[in-house]
Formats: C-alpha cells, structure tokens, sequence
C-alpha cells in the first residue's frame, strides 16, 4: 500500500488498531462493519493528529479525491480526505473510507496528476478489499503490541511507549510487514492506472511520484526502523509503470493554480512572520508573492494590509479563482458585503467544497434576511461537509430561531457526537426524540440506538 517509506508500516499498524475497539466482528468484514470500525477510529483520531484547517488546501484535497472516487467506480462508501500534519511523506487509509495524506507529503507532490496517483493508489487497496484481507492476517498479532505501537507512532504521546516499542526489536516490526504482499500493492497499482485513464488525469504523475519517492528515500537515516523501511518491490514498480506508460520521457507541469495551492502550504508550514520576512525584501513582486503576501496579512488579522496587495493581483489577473477567493474572504471579514457578494458567488463556482465559502455565503444570505434561503444552504453544507461539527451548530441555531425545536437538538447533537463528546450528544439526541414525531422521531431513534450500541 506503500508509496514511501513510513507508508506500508503505518498503514497496517493503523489498520491494526482496530483490533483494539471493534473485537466483536467477524473476518472477513461486511461493508457495514468497515464503516463502524472507521467511525470508532475516525473519532479517536481526530483527538491525536493534528488535522490542517486550510479551507482550500482541504477542499482541493477532497475535490481531486472526488474526481478520483467517482472514476474508481466504487460507491459503497462515502469517502472522506484529510489533510494533516506530518514530518516525512506519508498517506493512509482506514476501513469506511477515510483517506487521510499528510503535508510533507503533500509539499513532495510537483502536480495535480501526482496527488490523483496518490488518492488512486489508496482508493485501489479499498476497492480490491485488501484492507479486510489485512485484518485477516492481522489476527495473531498481540492487541498490546499492536496498541503501544500505535501509541508510540501515531500519537507521539508517550515517551515511555517509545522506548517500549524501541525495545521490542525488529522481530514485531517484520511480524508487521510480512502481513502486506508485494502482489497487492502490484494490483493496486495496476487499478490505479486504469482509475487516473478514466478520471482523464495523465498517469504518467504516478510514475513521476514514485521516483520522488525512490529518490527521497535516498535521504532517510540508517536509523529508520525495520518496519518502516520501504517496501522491496518499489523498483520492480516503477520498471512496471515505465513499460505502460502511453508517452515515453513525457513530464507533467504543475500549473498555476497548484503553485497557489502549494504557497498555502508554504504559509502553513513556515508561518505567516518567516513567510512575511522572505516576501517583503523582494523588490518588484509577482502574482504568486502578492497572493502569499495577501494570505500572511490574512493570518495575522492584518485585513487592510490583506485587501490591499489582493487588490493588486486581483488587477494582475482578475480571473484568477485563488485571488478571486482571498479578496472575497477578506472584504466579507471587512463586513464589505456589498463588495463581497459578487466575489463569494464566483469564488464558490470554483471552490464548492470550500467551507469557509460557505459559511460566509450563509452569514452573507442571514445579513441579507433570506433566512430560508440560509437554512436551505446550511443543510447542504451539513451534507458536504459531514464532519464540521459547526455547520450542525449553526444549522442548530437556525432551526432554534425558526421555532423547529426538534431539529435543532437533532443537529445539537451531531455537531456533539462530531466533537467526540457522547454524553452531551445523548442528551440534545434524547430531547430531540422527545419533541420529535413521525419519520423524524424514527431518524432520530435509530441514531440514539447506534450511539448506544457502540
């Protein structure tokens, strides 16, 4: 499942875990069952990594992953990607369709095309059920073992689980490796090919990706461990991919609108004052050096400064979706709605899994009274955006003042349960059920009954 060298070893040490919280099922396991064992995980994960709140760089993320599901052809899960924080290359996926890709992986990716590679390779291991046939062969390992390393690599909460781990040699580390087969991430492989052809992306990203990888891994202390060295056949693929590729030395460019993506990353990895410092000596600035410098002012709440250099690439290129985005997002936090309106609608045409989008074009409708209009668009961003607990708040809201108390607690207590915070969504839960009658009452039935099941 590996493209790099921490991939193949975290993967199953996370597809391990588990182990630790769904010991009821059975193997090999349902659909159902996938699904229940990655929201368990899901939510415990949410309170170990560190999840990358970048609006953009979020919805990009999930925009080429969509792009990349569809074609996949496989609908048995809703699929969800993550961007979060990591020091070396890394992606994974978990039972029930979280795909999760980490930022130096994603500052390693030169182009759209490489990322679709990426997201096609995880989607591929899903759709050929080799994580359930993990699970499989996971069966004998130690459920202590299993939960310090995932301790110790995951969480990076306990020193004491670090010298644990360190202190089991590599005997567990190769019990770990030997569950994956080079002939699974072959077939993978294989698929993820066939998925970029349909999604029209060039495949020749996947091969350009792979070397990057061979090349980085070059890097890599001695002192990796064993378990997270790189997976053996990692040149047998790349000699593969060469001899399918249609267009022989072919490259793909990144374009602009990656670059712009890939300056948000900048920012996000090097901080708005470094980010400041580096920009602000150039004389002359280009296009890219405004749209940075107009995010860095974003950041630090520097609003006028923001508006004004976003205005100037704005003119440079009024065209262009990024900076079309940044000055709508920045008047609308002016409380320039007027301005704004215009900007947010043509921003959301290109961004429309944008949640910060969003959430002005809502607050934008509520400013406006048009609160049915606000409602409406406020249940279709619950529905795109299923694990931002505050669209269920302010939905929540919404129905609270519109006198739909029912609803209300519904959605107080989703934005809870997305929270992680049981108790509290069992509560808004049961008033919602309370106040509730009809089809209503049987949504919000089942849902109390899943809860308390788990």
């Amino acid at each position: 499942m590996a493209f790099w060298l921490r991939k193949r070893g975290l993967t199953l040490i996370i597809l391990l875990a588990f182990l630790l919280f769904t010991s009821p099922f059975a193997f090999p396991f349902t659909v159902q069952e996938q699904k229940e064992m990655g929201e368990k995980l899901f939510l415990r994960l949410k309170g170990e990594l560190e999840f990358v709140n970048d609006p953009l760089l979020v919805a990009y993320l999930r925009e080429v992953g969509q792009k990349v599901v569809k074609a996949s052809g496989d609908s048995r899960f809703e699929y969800r990607f993550f961007l979060v924080k990591g020091n070396q290359p890394n992606a994974f996926t978990i039972p029930g369709g979280y795909v999760f890709v980490n930022t130096a992986l994603l500052g390693l990716i030169g182009s759209e095309e490489e990322l679709a590679a990426v997201l096609a390779h995880e989607l591929a291991h899903n759709v050929l059920d080799h994580v359930p046939r993990m699970f499989e062969q996971a069966k004998k390992i130690s459920l202590a073992t299993v939960a310090l390393t995932v301790s110790a690599l995951l969480l990076a909460k306990s020193p004491e689980a670090k010298k644990a781990v360190t202190a089991m040699g590599s005997a567990m580390a190769e019990s770990l490796m030997l569950k994956y087969s080079r002939e699974s991430e072959f077939e993978a492989d294989q698929l993820a090919l066939r998925i970029l052809q349909r999604a029209s992306y060039n495949p020749c990203g996947k091969l350009e990706f792979l070397k990057k990888i061979q090349r980085w891994s070059k890097t890599i202390s001695v002192e990796v461990p064993t378990y997270l060295s790189t997976h053996p056949a990692l040149e047998d693929r790349i000699s593969y991919l060469e001899a399918q590729m249609p267009e022989k030395g072919y490259r793909v460019s990144p374009s602009r609108s990656f670059n712009l993506l890939k300056a948000r990353l900048f920012l996000w990895q090097r901080g708005p004052q470094r980010t400041l410092a580096e920009i602000e000596l150039k004389g002359e600035k280009t296009l890219e050096d405004l749209y940075l410098l107009g995010l860095a002012y974003l950041s630090q709440g520097r609003l006028e400064e923001a508006q004004a250099v976003l205005k100037k690439a704005h003119a440079l290129e009024p065209s262009n979706p990024f900076v079309t985005r940044e000055l709508a997002v920045c008047l609308f936090k002016l409380n320039k709605l007027k301005e704004a309106e215009p900007l947010i609608e043509e921003a959301k045409g290109h961004f429309p899994y944008d949640p910060e989008l969003a959430l002005a074009w809502i607050n934008l409708l509520l400013s406006q009274g048009r609160k049915e209009e606000a409602l409406s668009f406020c249940r279709w961003a619950v529905e795109k955006f299923p694990d931002e607990a505050f669209f269920y708040k302010l939905l929540g809201q919404l129905y609270m003042e519109g006198g739909r108390h029912a609803l209300a607690y519904e959605a107080f207590g989703l934005a809870s349960l997305r929270e992680g915070d049981r108790k509290t969504a069992l509560y808004h839960l049961q008033r919602a059920l309370e106040l509730s009658e009809g089809i209503d009452r049987e949504r919000i039935e089942a849902k109390l009954k899943e809860i308390k099941a788990n």
